[in-house]
């Protein structure tokens, strides 16, 4: 099963991508119960009453949804050289949910920030002070080597050539 932690998938001197992808396992127990709830509607006998079947399938529905957004959902920070920019975003099914541009030079550095429940996640703070948020906290690991790429990205950005 592929990992579900943060990690960067195209580091240049010119570009620098990072994604988090989906929970893997979270959603394959999701697809799982789904399954199993939907079997087990099919195997209620014809003869007798019909509500199990109905309730095993009231079950399975939304499982199976809730399965898909899982296993589809993601996110990805890109830096570019040539647009000068780090753009974000959020994807559910195929479609972007979410999307925000930050200049490269506003960002003075990328950090990773606690919240609640063990939860984490990466914030760029601004020259004024302002904290942009690049994810949603989650436990997915990552996020550490993740920013220390994106601030080294930075800094290399800062020097003279």
């Amino acid at each position: 099963m592929p990992s579900s932690a943060f990690h960067v998938v195209e580091q240049t001197p010119f570009k620098l991508v990072i994604t988090s992808p989906p929970y893997y396992s979270q959603g394959i127990i999701f697809l799982v119960v789904a399954i199993w709830a939907a079997a087990s509607g099919f195997l209620v006998p014809r003869g007798m009453h019909q509500w199990p079947r109905y309730a095993a399938f009231a079950v399975a529905l939304p499982m199976l949804v809730a399965s898909l957004v899982i296993l589809t959902s993601r996110a990805e920070i890109v830096l570019s050289r040539e647009t000068g920019k780090l753009a974000f975003g959020r994807s559910v099914l195929g479609m972007t949910r979410e999307h925000a541009e930050v200049r490269l030079e506003e960002i003075r550095r990328v950090a990773v920030q606690a919240g609640g429940r063990g939860t984490q996640r990466l914030i760029a703070v601004l020259d004024g002070g302002q904290e942009v948020p690049l994810s949603a906290f989650t436990s997915q690991a990552g996020k550490d080597s993740s920013a220390a790429a994106i601030n080294e990205f930075l800094q290399e950005l800062s020097q003279p050539k």
